[in-house]
């Protein structure tokens, strides 16, 4: 972790007389105690703001770990995921450790992707649904290969025509260029059929694509709106991917927004 990060052990949860702890609202006999009830909270700050009132919420993130999974009873175990759940809801970031791998794999079954980095929506429209792959939050040369390879595990049969929409990767210096184009083969690897692109650098892959499979180019993130809506229909999987500041956030918001109104 960054050097002005340090960790903090609030308290061990083996014994009702740990349980007290400013902030967080936890049962005085809710742990039974014993060998293997034992379970950690530990709050991580970040000196380079500071704690503000030391409270969840105010920035810093809680980490709670089961540090003998099988063996903390039932009762204990809910009230560790009850307690990570409320500082959660205060806007605490939160991070679960855990032996039991059923238990994490139920847990990641049901996380939903966080907006930009994956989500998908099946959107109805007249005729069927379209698929919105949206990774608009962050891109890089290696994270856009990987989701260029995205649209490859969806079903043709449920979904035919594969479209991408690709803006800059920022901050690549003066291999930018160079980094863009070179995206071409993940391109005809993932079989697209039609793509867009944004921004200055990416134009240098949008030049670079066979006629065949070019949707359109606009020099921002806004002026794809148009000709994208246009060109999509009922079996399309799209995946919108690009550095934040393109700004390819709003543009898989307007989609959501003016394809399902279509739709009623």
């Amino acid at each position: 972790m960054r050097e002005f990060l340090t960790a903090v052990l609030l308290f061990t949860l083996c014994c009702p007389s740990s349980a007290a702890v400013d902030g967080l609202d936890i049962p005085a006999d809710f742990c039974p105690g014993g060998t293997g009830q034992c379970s950690s909270l530990v709050q991580v700050q970040d000196n380079h703001t500071g704690f503000g009132d030391n409270q969840p919420g105010t920035g810093d993130f809680v980490a709670g770990s089961e540090l003998a999974a099988r063996g903390v009873d039932v009762g204990a175990r809910v009230e560790i995921h009850r307690l990570l759940a409320g500082v959660a809801n205060d806007g605490c970031a939160t991070l679960m450790v855990t032996s039991d791998v059923e238990e994490a794999v139920k847990a990641l079954d049901t996380l939903p992707p966080p907006p930009g980095r994956g989500a998908r929506d099946i959107l109805a429209v007249p005729g069927g649904n379209i698929l919105l792959i949206d990774e608009s939050y962050n891109a890089n040369p290696a994270s856009m290969r990987a989701s260029l390879a995205t649209p490859g595990t969806v079903s043709r049969a449920k979904f035919p025509r594969r479209i991408v929409v690709l803006g800059d990767m920022l901050e690549l210096g003066p291999s930018a260029a160079e980094l863009h184009r070179g995206l071409i083969e993940a391109v005809v690897a993932a079989g697209v059929d039609q793509l867009f692109a944004c921004g200055a650098h990416m134009k240098g892959l949008y030049d670079a694509a066979s006629a065949v499979i070019k949707g359109g180019y606009a020099e921002t993130a806004d002026g794809l709106k148009g000709p994208l809506t246009e060109a999509l229909k009922a079996g399309d999987a799209v995946m919108i991917k690009g550095s934040n500041g393109m700004k390819l956030g709003p543009l898989a918001a307007h989609l959501r927004t003016i394809l399902t109104a279509e739709a009623t």
